[in-house]
C-alpha cells in the first residue's frame, strides 16, 4: 500500500497541500484495528469499535516518498519491481491513494500499471481517481489504466452523492472511468503524528479526497478476497475443501457485479455505483445467488471463440452479469487504448439479447451495438422473466500487442440472481485424465442432477494447494479434452457438476503428464544485450548478454540468433540473421565493415524441435528491441568529429534514447528520448553519450541541432561534459540555456536531481530544430565525452527531444579499422579472414 514517505509526516510537496499523515489514514481506513495497543478486534466482528474494512488484515507499507517534502518520487519506470515485490510476498489486494493530474490521458504509469497485471493475473489493483472535479475528462493518472478500479469519492458516510471534488471522465479514449464510488468525505481514520517511538492511543483523524475512497473499496475486496479463500463459494457456508484463489479479474467482476446504482449506471460520475458486498456474496442465509466462472489468460479466448454459460433465474428478484479482463498495453499514442475486445452477451426468454453495456436509466436495453472501449461489460435487469438465460463470452478481436501470450485473453464472469436450490449434492465419480497427443482426455462418471461438468485443474500433481485449481471449461459429456496444455508438465484435474443454480462438490483428484508439443517461449531479458565496438585493429562488433531460460521440460538447452541489419526498423527474419544457434553469451561480428552502424537483435532459442525457431526448430523469443554498434579503430586523426544518427552513429544510447525517422534536420535519422508515436518516459533521468574523443585544438567548438517540446521547467535536458575521465560538469550552450527546472520545486522533483536554479532546454522550440553551440573547457591532447541528459518528473509527458547533427571542430575522427572482406567458417564465428584497409 504506498502513499507516503517512511514514518508518515505531514510535509508539504511543492505546488500541493499537506499530506497529512497520508498512508496512516488510507491504511487505517483500510486495514485498522480501532482497539487498544494490546488487545486487537475480535476476528469475528462482535463489536463494533470504528475498525478498518479488513481488521486483522496483514499491511505491506511500500515507501515511494521523499522523506523531507512527502512528495512521491520514483515510481514511473520503477512500478513493476513495486508490484513484483508486493506479489512475491502474498500480496493479492493493491491499494493506491496517489497519482497524478493527466486529464483523462492515458501516460507511461497507466502503461506500466497495466503490463503489471496482465503479468500478475491473481492480483487487483486500486487507484484514486483524483480530486479534480467537477468537470468531465479529469480523471489522474494511473486511474488512466484499463486494468485498474479506478475509485470515486461520494459525500460522507451513507450518501449516495459524488461529491463535488472527485474526479469524473470520461477518459480521453471514450472509457467508462471511476469504476466504483465509495465514501469519500469526512472520512475517519487513523491519525498519525511525529512520534515515531512510542506507540500511541488510537485517535482518529477526518479526511477528505478519492484518497479516503479508495482503502475503502480495497479493504472491502480484502473481505471479498477471503470469501473465496475461506471455500465460502459455491455453497455460502465456510469448506475447506472449495477453497479458492481467485483470479484479478474474477475479484474486479465481483465487486461491479454488485454494486448499489446510484443514477444511471454505468456513467462517468458515479462509475458503476457504490461498494456493495451484500447485494452479491452468496451465503447459505442469503437470498441472492452467486456464480462465477474465470479464465487464465493461457486457457482464454482466442479472436473467433466464444464460451458459453447457462443459469436458471427466478422471477422477483435482480438479475446482473458482468465480465471483465485484464487487457495487454497498447502504445501510448493509441486512439483507442483496447488491444484484446471481448464482448459480453446475455439471451433469456423470449428469446430476447442484451449486450454488454448497452443500458437506458440503468437497467440493460435490448439493441444497440458491442463495446469496443472498456474492459468491463455488464447486463443489468431489474425485473427479469424466470427462464434459462445464457451468458456468452465472445473473443470477438484478440489480436495482443506481439508479447507471447497475449494473443489469447482471460476473464473473470459473475452473474447473480435471486436464490435456487441445486439439485447437485454429490460429486462426479471415476475421474481419470489420459493424456493424448493433443490433450489430456479427463473422463468422470456424471454428477446426479449435473447439466454441465465444470473442470478444473492445477499444476503439478493432486499436492497442490486446493486455491490453486482454476477453472479451465464447461463438459456436457464425457470426456473433457483439454487442448491448452504444455507438453512435459504434469497437471492435476478436479471436476464439480452444475445445473442451472449452482454447482456441486468437488470430486478427487487425478494427474497426468503432457505429451502436446511445449510452446512457451524462452526467457530472455533483451534489454540486458550491449553492444560496442571492439576497438581493435580489424572491424570487430562485440556483443554480450545475460543467458535465457527455456520453459519447456523436454528442451532444456538454449542457444541464441543473431539479427543485423544497416536500419533501425528492420524485422528479424531469414532475410537478415547473421547466425543461428550461438551457444554462449558473448559473440564479435567480425563481417562488421569500418564507420558503418549496425543494429542487432539477440533472440533466445529452446531445445525443443517443432516451433519452427531458426537453430533447431524450438521455441524462440521475439523480441524486437536493438542494440547499435559501429566499428572503427582504436588510433584517431585530428579533425571534425560529427554524428548525425546516420551511419556511422557513434552515440551510445541509455534507454528510452533511440534513433528515429519521425524527425531530422539532415538526412534520414536524429536521436530522440522516447519510442516513435509517444511522448518520452515520466520520472526518467537517462542519458546519451559520446564515446571519448580526442582534441587536436585548444578551442574546440561542440555544435548541435535540436528540436524539443518538453514540460516547462519541470522537465528538461541538459549539456554535460568529462574531461579526462573526470567528473560530469555543466555545458550549457553559448548565451544560456532557453530555460530552467524552476518549477521542480526543493528538493527537485526531476529525476535527475537538477536544482530549480539549473538551466536546462525546456518547454518548446516551437516545432523546429535550432542550432546551439558551445566552447569546449579543455586543451588540446584532453579527451572528452559529451552527454546529453534527460530529466523528468512524475508526470505530464510530452513529445520529447530530438537531437541531430552533432560536431566537434579541433577534435578528431576514428581512424578505420581493418575489414574482413571473406570470412572462412563465418557460421562458427571463425575470424581467420582476407582482410584489407580500407580508407
Amino acid at each position: 500500500m504506498p502513499g507516503a514517505s517512511e514514518y508518515d509526516d505531514n510535509q508539504t510537496c511543492p505546488g500541493g497541500s499537506s499530506t497529512s499523515f497520508h498512508g496512516t489514514h488510507t491504511s487505517g481506513t483500510m486495514a485498522g484495528d480501532r482497539n487498544n495497543v494490546a488487545t486487537p478486534t475480535d476476528p469475528m466482528f462482535l463489536s463494533s469499535d470504528e475498525d478498518g474494512m479488513a481488521p486483522n488484515a496483514q499491511i505491506l507499507f511500500q515507501d515511494v516518498g521523499n522523506d523531507t517534502t512527502g512528495c512521491l518520487t520514483g515510481t514511473t519506470g520503477d512500478l513493476a519491481l513495486m508490484f513484483q515485490q508486493a506479489h512475491s510476498v502474498g500480496v493479492r489486494v493493491h491499494s493506491n491513494s496517489w497519482g497524478s493530474s493527466t486529464g483523462g490521458a492515458y501516460g507511461s504509469s497507466d502503461q506500466e500499471v497495466d503490463n503489471a497485471l496482465w503479468e500478475l493475473e491473481d492480483m487487483i489493483i486500486f487507484y484514486s481517481a483524483g480530486n479534480n472535479g467537477p468537470g468531465s475528462n479529469t480523471i489522474g493518472s494511473p486511474g488512466n489504466a484499463k486494468n485498474v478500479v479506478t475509485v470515486g469519492a461520494l459525500g460522507s458516510a451513507n450518501s449516495t452523492t459524488t461529491a463535488s471534488f472527485s474526479s469524473r471522465g470520461p477518459t480521453d479514449d471514450g472509457r467508462l472511468k471511476p469504476d466504483i464510488q465509495a465514501p469519500g468525505t469526512s472520512v475517519l481514520s487513523a491519525r498519525g503524528d511525529d512520534n515515531d517511538s512510542t506507540p500511541s492511543c488510537p485517535t482518529p483523524a477526518s479526511l477528505s479526497g478519492t484518497s479516503m475512497s479508495t482503502p475503502t473499496v480495497a479493504g472491502g475486496t480484502g473481505l471479498l478476497r477471503q470469501y473465496f479463500v475461506d471455500g465460502f463459494y459455491p455453497t455460502g457456508a465456510r469448506t475447506a475443501a472449495n477453497t479458492r484463489n481467485p483470479l484479478g479479474s474474477l475479484m474486479k467482476a465481483v465487486l461491479l457485479n454488485g454494486t448499489r446504482n446510484l443514477s444511471n449506471m454505468p456513467s462517468n460520475a458515479d462509475g458503476w455505483g457504490r461498494i456493495f458486498l451484500d447485494n452479491n456474496l452468496f451465503f447459505n442465509t442469503g437470498d441472492r445467488r452467486l456464480r462465477v466462472w474465470s479464465r487464465a489468460n493461457d486457457v482464454g479466448l482466442t479472436t473467433g471463440q466464444m464460451h458459453t454459460y447457462t443459469v436458471v433465474v427466478p422471477a422477483g428478484a435482480e438479475f446482473r452479469a458482468t465480465v471483465a479482463w485484464f487487457d495487454p498495453t497498447a502504445a501510448l499514442g493509441a486512439g483507442v487504448q483496447l488491444v484484446n475486445n471481448l464482448d459480453l452477451e446475455v439471451e433469456g426468454p423470449g428469446p430476447t439479447l442484451w449486450r454488454g453495456n448497452v443500458f437506458s436509466g440503468g437497467v440493460s436495453t435490448t439493441g444497440g451495438t458491442a463495446d469496443a472501449l472498456n474492459t468491463v461489460e455488464q447486463v443489468r435487469l431489474t425485473a427479469p422473466t424466470a427462464g434459462t438465460y445464457t451468458i456468452r463470452v465472445k473473443g470477438t478481436a484478440v489480436p495482443g500487442n506481439s508479447k507471447h501470450g497475449t494473443d489469447r485473453q482471460g476473464y473473470g464472469l459473475a452473474a447473480s440472481y435471486a436464490n435456487c436450490a441445486t439439485a447437485v449434492v454429490a460429486a462426479p465419480t471415476g475421474v481419470s485424465a489420459t493424456a493424448m497427443p493433443g490433450s489430456i482426455d479427463v473422463g468422470f462418471t456424471a454428477a446426479g442432477g449435473a447439466t454441465v461438468h465444470n473442470v478444473y485443474r492445477a499444476d503439478g500433481d493432486c499436492s497442490a494447494p486446493a486455491g490453486t485449481f482454476d477453472f479451465v471449461g464447461t463438459a456436457s459429456g464425457t470426456p473433457f479434452s483439454d487442448s491448452l496444455t504444455q507438453g512435459g508438465y504434469v497437471y492435476a484435474y478436479k471436476v464439480r457438476g452444475a445445473d442451472g443454480c449452482s454447482e456441486g462438490p468437488l470430486s478427487s483428484c487425478v494427474t497426468a503428464t503432457s505429451t502436446q508439443p511445449c510452446t512457451l517461449w524462452p526467457t530472455f531479458d533483451n534489454d540486458e544485450v550491449v553492444a560496442r565496438n571492439a576497438s581493435v585493429e580489424a572491424c570487430h562488433n562485440r556483443l554480450t548478454w545475460s543467458a535465457g531460460t527455456s520453459h519447456c521440460p523436454l528442451g532444456l538447452d538454449v542457444t541464441y540468433n543473431i539479427y543485423r541489419s544497416t536500419t533501425p526498423y528492420f524485422t528479424p527474419g531469414p532475410g537478415n540473421l547473421l547466425v543461428a544457434g550461438w551457444p554462449s553469451t558473448a559473440f564479435e561480428d567480425a563481417s562488421a565493415m569500418p564507420h558503418v552502424t549496425y543494429y542487432y537483435v539477440v533472440r533466445a532459442e529452446d531445445g525443443t524441435t517443432v516451433s519452427g525457431g531458426p537453430a533447431n526448430g524450438g521455441n524462440e523469443s521475439q523480441s524486437s528491441g536493438w542494440v547499435k554498434a559501429t566499428a572503427y579503430a582504436a588510433s584517431s586523426t585530428a579533425g571534425t568529429f560529427t554524428d548525425g544518427a546516420d551511419t556511422p552513429s557513434y552515440l551510445t544510447l541509455e534507454g528510452p534514447w533511440t534513433v528515429t525517422n519521425t524527425q531530422a534536420s539532415a538526412g534520414t535519422f536524429s536521436y530522440h528520448n522516447a519510442a516513435d508515436g509517444q511522448n518520452y518516459l515520466a520520472d526518467t533521468c537517462a542519458a546519451i553519450t559520446s564515446p571519448p574523443i580526442v582534441l587536436s585544438s585548444s578551442s574546440a567548438v561542440l555544435s548541435y541541432k535540436a528540436r524539443y517540446n518538453l514540460e516547462s521547467t519541470w522537465d528538461g535536458v541538459v549539456t554535460e561534459i568529462s574531461v579526462n575521465g573526470g567528473p560530469w560538469t555543466d555545458l550549457p550552450p553559448t548565451g544560456g540555456y532557453p530555460s530552467s527546472f524552476s518549477s521542480t520545486g526543493s528538493p527537485p522533483v526531476n529525476a535527475c536531481g537538477y536544482l530549480s536554479s539549473h538551466g536546462a532546454f525546456s518547454g518548446s522550440s516551437s516545432g523546429v530544430f535550432s542550432t546551439f553551440s558551445s566552447t569546449l573547457p579543455a586543451t588540446a591532447g584532453s579527451t572528452v565525452q559529451i552527454r546529453w541528459r534527460f530529466s523528468s518528473d512524475p508526470a505530464s509527458e510530452e513529445a520529447g527531444f530530438f537531437l541531430d547533427e552533432v560536431s566537434i571542430t579541433g577534435a578528431s575522427v576514428f581512424d578505420s579499422c581493418t575489414a574482413a572482406l571473406f570470412v572462412d567458417g563465418f557460421e562458427g564465428n571463425d575470424t581467420s579472414a582476407w582482410t584489407a584497409t580500407l580508407p
